[in-house]
This record gives structure tokens, C-alpha cells and sequence, in this order.
């Protein structure tokens, strides 16, 4: 039975290591076949042999579906429904009807590894162009090839489209007229390019000439794929294939690594980077360390040729010419002597210059200078902004550079002082802020969600994270009488509160309670004003604290409404304790949730209650309110300094106010109409 056993396990090996290369040689063949494709086809012009070789090696499949993973907290729980994404296109491209694809993805997804592969695995039985939107001339390419009704058409990166970031819509008007004749059509783009889902485009504008069945749109339709960012079986899978067994230690920081940077290690693009640093002495904390590590890591290799800090100083020079001029270029690339005449070099410098596939800074096949990755001239855009270069804060910024800029503040190389420096400046232009959008209440009132909004990782539902120590630039505060406004430039957000600490009779501070259903209100310009979540009290306690205000405006007497509710039937809400000594209060028809000490500012602690509030008696639970407006907080802050009268802060609300209260103590913050 030994024998046998063994025989088979001498087998199982056999079998698979001829499986294993068997699966080399296909790839052999594949990238031999990429490799002619550039010299053969004009649809294929802007790519060469290599590229589509480098894309294939070490491809790992991605999933794909139909629901954004970006609205998830961590992009590596991925959605439930999804499949590989070549069997979902593969699927769409076989169908009789022609197909209009908008594959949706963020930066360093592999947008462009998933085209190259699609032409290189499909080459054989479909014909394919594949075309770069953020070239020049990549209409007037369209119209030259031939065979167009045969051809699947593949186009790259909308959101490199320097038409298409100054106006999205018409842009996508023309390419899609010039796209019309072509079989299929598949089109690669960020997802943050369109700021809401009711921007993604849902029709091509390319009307059915055919017959079509009753009840079919008149046009074509786009059909919206995101692609999936790594789970963790994947993730594991690739680190334990790239990192040798027996290095524990190298696995151990990987893992770490992993953990700390959360979804940013999801995008295929920074997986790769892991196993490499993980091979090092460096520690990385955020998006920003990543990619100064492959910087890093792209200039010491390159210092043969040239001089690190040359490279460095030219790489930023060169980003911030092809952001600040890619309206009148047309493109973000730069022809050779333009390189020459910009970063100050010696033409036999480029000429020594070997580019590999691992250059961040190489040359296209019309000769002009690109870097590999859009990403990587966007991280050498901000790192030029924190050498002081002000064209910087000229540009529009993408959502990657909003990203690169604020993961620096938490990476291993963060100056808050020279950040602070930084937001003193005029950021207007570059749409940084708000950082957050708006979102919703909680519907769940659990210990959970306290813990998650106190969490060091809680964004209010975006994965953009404004450093708290930042807010002494952005926020600022305004008092008039008995109360108070604070301005959140960061996170767009205004609040707007009674100071009722200094009043010592509880009948006095009765005239400041209301009722759960009042909860709402406008101003005299038709702002909206709602009662704050969880989210926006800490924030705002956050921003008190850090100028020392808290004990000043808080009530530690007094509970706070809050937004959150669940069921339609508990409602939440919050007492602020700025003192040690001031122990958590029992409360009838009250039920303690949570309390909650913050991390980043522990002069406060937050105790989170809820109430059942329908069927409650009127009048029976009553508390104070904080109002919060979402919108452009800066420009309210400097309207609130032009206009200094008590009376612009009154806010109307649809409320009852009892009988027995005398409307003359009712601070205009809270008056009726």
C-alpha cells in the first residue's frame, strides 16, 4: 500500500508539473503573439510587443460586476455576485446584439493590463483596435481604421481625456459618434470620474438602425461592469506565489502591511509592490508610503544613467508641465526635445537612457515621453505642491491626486506644520474639498456603531481621510451672544448650536428643548439645516476640542438629539462630557448604548442613548439640538464675517411650541415663523 501511495503522489506531481508547463508554454505563446501584434496592425498602434508581454506575465484574473465596490467601507469585502471578468465580456462581446461596455475601475486596477490581455487571450477570433483616449489624434486614429464593422473596439481611460475632464459630456458625445460603425465598443475609465452614479452615462447617443423588439430603447445602451479589487484569497494567494516559504518574516510584515493599509493593498497595482517591501527596511502606512516606495525604489535603479535627486527634481518638472498644459497639448506626454529643454539635461543623457518595463518615465511609440502610470504623475504633481510649487494648486485635481494628498498626512513622512502652511493657501481651484460627501444616518443603534464612527478608520463613507490634526487650518468658529457656528472647510459642513452652559436654571434651559420631530429647518438664503448624526457631533467636538472651546460651549447637563434612529421607533441621543470627574447618568425611558472615549482627541467622551420615541408622550423626552448644513462651508464663513447681525442666523422650523413657553426667550436660532 506504501508503494501504491507513493506512486500516486509521484504521479499527482508529474501530472502536475506538466500541467504547470503546459500552462507556460500557452503563455509563451501568447506573449510571442503579443509580441507581432504591434509591428501588424495600425489599430494597435500605441502599444508595443512588450507592453502586451508585460501585462500578461503573472496576470492575476480579477472579478468583476455590476455594483460599485467603492461604496463599501473596505474594498476588499467585496459584493457576493461576481464573476471573472473575462467570462462576463466574453459573454457580452458573443452576443448578437452589438454591446457598449463602461468598464468602471479606480487607479491602479489594471484598466489597461485588462484591455492588453483581452486582445492578446482574443486575438485569434476577434479583431480588436485598441485606443488610448488621452492621446492625441486618438479620434482621428478611429477614422483610419479599416474593417470597422469587424472591429471590437477598445477604448482606454476616459478620465485621461484632456477634452473629457474640461467637459465630460460633449466629449462623450463626439467619441461615441466616431465609435458608431465599429462592431463593439468597450471603454475603460475611473469611477470617481463621474462625481455621482447619475452621471455615469447610461446611453451611447448611437441610435439601432436594425429592427429592434417592442419595448427596446431607441439607442444603445451602456452596460457598466466595475471591476473588483482583490479579497483577501486572492491577496494571500499572490503573496504566498511571490514571497519564498521559508522567509516567516517577510510574510509576517506582509500581512501587517496588508492589514494596516486596508483596501488601498486591494488594487493589483500596490499588491504587487508588497512582496518588495516587505523585502525591506521600510514600513509603509498609507497609499503615500506605497508609492513613494516604488519611486524610491524606480530612481535608485535608474541612478546609473542619471543622478537621483536629477531624476527626482525632472520627474516633478515634467508632471506638473503636462497637468498645467495638457489642454494645449492635447495630451500628457512630451516630445523629446521638449524633455530636454524643460528638466535642463544633456541630450546623451536620454540617449544612455535603457528603458524596461519597469520605467516610470519611458517612451511611447511615436517617441514621446509618458509615465507608465497616470497615478505616478499624479503623486509627483503633489510631492512638487509640498516643495511649494503653487501651479499645483492651479489644476483641477483628480480623485487620485485628493487621495495622494491626504493619505501623506497619515504616511511615515507627514509634516503637519508644513501641511498646515499648505491650507492656508487658496485650494479653490483644485476641488479638494469637501473631502466627505454627504451621507446618511445611521439606521442601527449598537454598540457597533458607536465603535465604528469612533474608529481611527471611519470616513463617513468615503475611503478619503482628513487628517484631524489638519482642521486648525479649515475650521474655524464664529460666537454671537448665547451662540455659536463652527466651519468645517474640510468635510463641507457648518454647525450651528445655543450655548446653554452658562445658564443655571433648568427652567431657563428648558426655552433650548425640543421635541424628536423637530429636527429640521431653513435659513433665510433656503439652506437646509438638519439635527447632526454621530458622526458630525464628534466631528464637531473634534474641532472644539482642538481649539479648547469644548468646555466652554458643551453642556455637560444636557442630553443632544441625533439624527441616527432605527426601526422607526428608537430614536438616539448624546451626552458630551469634557470633564473626567463627571460620571455617566441614568436616565428613564432611556437605555445607555455606548460610551465612547475619542483616540484622537480624549479631553471628551461621548455617551450615546436611545429612546423609544413613538408612542412616547409629547413633551416627555425632550433635549437640545445641534443643526448642521452641508454645502460650501468657506463661503458661508466669510458671509457670516461680512454680516455680523444676530438675526441672519435665524433658522425657521415646522414645529409647535407649547403654550406655557415664552417665544420671547427663544434665541433666533430656533424661532418660528
Amino acid at each position: 500500500m506504501a508503494t501504491w501511495a507513493i506512486a500516486l503522489v509521484l504521479g499527482l506531481v508529474a501530472v502536475g508539473r506538466l500541467w504547470v508547463g503546459f500552462q507556460q508554454y500557452l503563455l509563451r505563446k501568447r506573449s510571442e503573439n503579443a509580441a507581432k501584434l504591434q509591428d501588424q496592425e495600425l489599430r494597435l498602434h500605441w502599444f508595443r510587443g512588450q507592453d502586451f508581454i508585460s501585462a500578461i506575465n503573472d496576470y492575476l484574473v480579477p472579478y468583476c460586476s455590476n455594483v460599485d465596490p467603492t461604496d463599501r467601507e473596505d474594498l476588499r469585502n467585496t459584493v457576493a455576485v461576481r464573476e471573472s471578468v473575462f467570462d462576463a465580456l466574453e459573454r457580452e462581446l458573443a452576443a448578437d446584439d452589438r454591446r457598449h461596455i463602461l468598464v468602471l475601475a479606480d487607479s491602479g486596477m489594471g484598466k489597461t493590463t485588462l484591455l492588453l490581455n483581452l486582445v492578446a487571450r482574443g486575438q485569434n477570433r476577434r479583431r480588436f483596435a485598441l485606443v488610448p483616449l488621452s492621446e492625441a489624434g486618438a479620434l482621428e486614429r478611429l477614422e483610419a481604421i479599416p474593417n470597422k464593422r469587424e472591429t471590437v473596439l477598445l477604448l482606454d481611460a476616459f478620465d485621461e481625456d484632456p477634452r473629457a475632464i474640461e467637459d465630460a459630456e460633449t466629449r462623450m458625445e463626439k467619441i461615441m459618434t466616431a465609435a458608431a460603425p465599429f462592431k463593439c465598443v468597450v471603454m475603460t475609465c475611473r469611477t470617481q470620474f463621474f462625481p455621482s452614479d447619475e452621471q455615469i452615462p447610461r446611453q451611447t447617443g448611437i441610435k439601432r438602425v436594425a429592427a429592434r423588439r417592442a419595448g427596446a430603447p431607441v439607442v444603445y445602451q451602456w452596460l457598466t461592469v466595475y471591476l473588483q479589487p482583490f479579497d483577501r484569497r486572492q491577496i494571500d494567494q499572490y503573496m504566498q506565489k511571490a514571497i519564498p516559504w521559508g522567509r516567516f518574516g517577510q510574510r509576517k510584515k506582509a500581512k501587517r502591511i496588508i492589514a494596516d493599509i486596508s483596501d488601498l493593498a486591494a488594487r493589483p497595482m500596490l499588491t504587487a509592490l508588497i512582496p518588495h517591501l516587505a523585502a525591506s527596511k521600510r514600513e509603509a502606512n498609507s497609499l503615500w508610503d506605497l508609492y513613494t516606495f516604488m519611486v524610491d525604489t524606480w530612481i535608485e535603479r535608474e541612478s546609473a544613467w542619471i543622478a537621483q535627486d536629477v531624476l527626482r527634481r525632472m520627474s516633478k518638472t515634467i508632471a506638473v508641465e503636462l497637468i498645467a498644459k495638457r489642454n494645449s497639448r492635447g495630451m500628457e506626454r512630451m516630445s523629446r526635445e521638449e524633455l530636454i529643454k524643460l528638466a535642463g539635461i544633456e541630450d546623451t543623457t536620454i540617449e544612455s537612457w535603457k528603458l524596461t518595463s519597469r520605467s516610470l518615465l519611458n517612451r511611447d511609440a511615436d517617441g514621446l515621453y509618458k509615465f507608465a502610470h497616470r497615478s505616478i504623475l499624479e503623486f509627483f504633481l503633489i510631492e512638487a505642491l509640498l516643495e511649494g510649487d503653487q501651479r499645483c494648486l492651479q489644476v483641477k485635481w483628480t480623485d487620485m491626486m485628493c487621495d495622494l494628498f491626504l493619505s501623506w498626512g497619515s504616511s511615515t513622512c507627514a509634516d503637519d506644520e508644513l501641511a498646515l502652511r499648505l491650507l492656508s493657501e487658496d485650494f479653490q481651484a483644485t476641488g479638494l474639498f469637501p473631502v466627505v460627501e454627504r451621507h446618511q444616518p445611521s439606521e442601527r443603534l449598537d454598540a457597533n456603531w458607536v465603535k465604528n464612527v469612533f474608529s481611527d478608520r471611519t470616513s463617513a463613507g468615503t475611503r478619503a481621510k482628513f487628517p484631524n490634526c489638519w482642521r486648525r487650518s479649515v475650521a474655524h468658529v464664529v460666537e454671537r451672544g448665547t451662540m455659536m457656528r463652527a466651519y468645517d472647510i474640510a468635510d463641507g459642513l457648518v454647525w450651528q448650536l445655543d450655548i446653554t452652559n452658562s445658564i443655571h436654571e433648568r427652567a431657563e434651559r428648558s426655552v433650548y428643548k425640543y421635541d424628536r420631530y423637530s429636527l429640521a429647518g431653513v435659513d433665510a438664503a433656503d439652506r437646509e439645516w438638519a439635527v447632526v448624526d454621530l458622526y458630525e457631533l464628534k466631528l464637531l467636538c473634534d474641532i472644539l476640542s482642538n481649539k479648547q472651546m469644548a468646555p466652554l460651549v458643551i453642556d455637560e447637563r444636557e442630553l443632544y438629539w441625533l439624527a441616527d434612529a432605527a426601526d422607526g421607533i428608537y430614536s438616539a441621543l448624546a451626552r458630551i462630557r469634557c470633564n473626567e470627574q463627571v460620571e455617566v447618568v441614568t436616565y428613564p425611558d432611556m437605555s445607555l448604548v455606548h460610551s465612547c472615549r475619542s483616540s484622537v482627541n480624549p479631553s471628551y467622551t461621548i455617551d450615546v442613548y436611545r429612546v423609544a420615541t413613538r408612542g412616547l408622550a409629547v413633551g416627555k423626552v425632550r433635549a437640545i439640538t445641534i443643526l448642521a448644513h452641508h454645502g460650501d462651508a468657506a463661503a458661508l464663513f466669510a458671509e457670516d464675517r461680512r454680516d455680523d447681525t444676530v438675526s441672519s442666523w435665524a433658522i425657521r422650523r415646522d414645529m409647535k411650541v407649547p403654550s406655557n413657553q415664552n417665544r420671547r426667550l427663544v434665541p433666533p436660532s430656533v424661532q418660528n415663523e
